[in-house]
């Protein structure tokens, strides 16, 4: 099932998930010597992100403090995504696009805020030049 962007924005906002802070409570961020990071809540990944990847994990856990915890670590570390429930099912909208997770995880390929900028600079976009 797709919800389209328009029923996305309709969705109510779980204020707490979008505070954009980590609480201590259970939660801890472990970066790896490779540079990626894990926010390990209870004893489960909820969010690892990389360069190139970032993974959901509920594991097994379909509880709301879950969603918030994955909702602050896209806010903390600006991911970009937002997991949000309807009619009992999840889904995690990124990039303008809803998709249902099918299991426990589900993974998003994706390039970090500083690379896509430096992409825009290299290929002309968002650079003024004054004559």
């Amino acid at each position: 099932m797709r919800l389209s962007q328009q029923q996305i924005n309709n969705l109510p906002v779980d204020i707490q998930g979008e505070r954009g802070e980590l609480p201590s409570y259970k939660t801890k961020v472990i970066e790896s010597s490779q540079g990626q990071k894990q926010v390990v809540f209870h004893q489960t990944a909820v969010v690892s992100f990389d360069q190139e990847t970032i993974t959901l994990n509920t594991g097994g856990w379909w509880t709301r403090t879950t969603k918030v915890r994955m909702n602050q670590a896209s806010a903390t570390f600006g991911l970009g995504f937002r997991v949000f429930q309807k009619a009992g099912e999840w889904f995690v909208d990124f990039q303008g696009d809803a998709q249902p997770f099918s299991n426990d995880r589900l993974e998003l390929k994706w390039k970090p805020k500083e690379d896509r900028e430096d992409l825009h600079k290299a290929n002309g976009e968002g650079v003024s030049v004054n004559a």
